[in-house]
């Protein structure tokens, strides 16, 4: 699927359900990505 259209699909969802999305992503990065996000959104939160 052309990232474009996933992209835009993704921003139909709701703010909860792209936040959803954005975790089960995330997750799915290795180990040490997974902790450079995370410190990055504990910093913006």
């Amino acid at each position: 699927m052309d990232q474009a259209i996933l992209e835009k699909e993704a921003l139909k969802l709701t703010p909860a359900e792209r936040a959803v999305l954005a975790d089960i992503l995330l997750s799915s990065l290795d180990d040490e990505s997974t902790r450079q996000n995370e410190a990055a959104w504990g910093a913006f939160l």
